[in-house]
């Protein structure tokens, strides 16, 4: 944000461009009528680059998308013509912990070798939520691990 803030700034002198943030429950888009960082003078660049104030031309889109990628979300929509946005999908979260829990289940039921990274993936929620989850099923004596970590499977318990 900082970043949008501080390009807005320099390439519309800040005067009338407002850079806008709007949350959607699949998804965050951020306009910046500022544009990139290529429409700043090359000398102007320079010196933002010798005062600490900017790393690289171009690095910031490479990270977010290496950064989305390494936390397993969707990679986000660029649009770098004209006035710059991004749109970031985010997963819808699960209400109830019953629906996190039936689909544990399921996807068990179809591989039982399934991972607990694997499971976090599919649905969505961070491994150690689905550690969490995995611990109430076998204390409800829903579900149990049979053998080590490496190698063992899931099994349902039928009641």
């Amino acid at each position: 944000m900082l970043n949008i803030e501080e390009i807005k700034n320099i390439v519309s002198s800040g005067e009338g461009a407002r850079i806008t943030v709007e949350l959607f429950p699949d998804r965050v888009e951020i306009v910046n009528p500022g544009g990139l960082v290529s429409a700043i003078p090359p000398e102007e660049f320079g010196l933002f680059e010798r005062m600490n104030m900017v790393e690289q031309v171009g690095s910031g889109i490479g990270r977010i998308q290496d950064d989305m990628k390494s936390a397993g979300l969707p990679e986000p929509v660029f649009n770098t013509k004209g006035i710059f946005s991004v749109i970031f999908h985010r997963r819808v979260q699960e209400t109830t912990r019953e629906k996190t829990r039936e689909k544990i289940v399921r996807l068990v039921q179809r591989n039982n070798t399934i991972t607990t990274k694997e499971l976090a993936g599919i649905i969505g929620v961070s491994e150690k939520g689905i550690e969490f989850h995995i611990s109430r099923l076998k204390s409800e004596n829903i579900l149990k691990r049979v053998g080590p970590d490496k190698g063992g499977h899931w099994e349902i318990i039928d009641k």
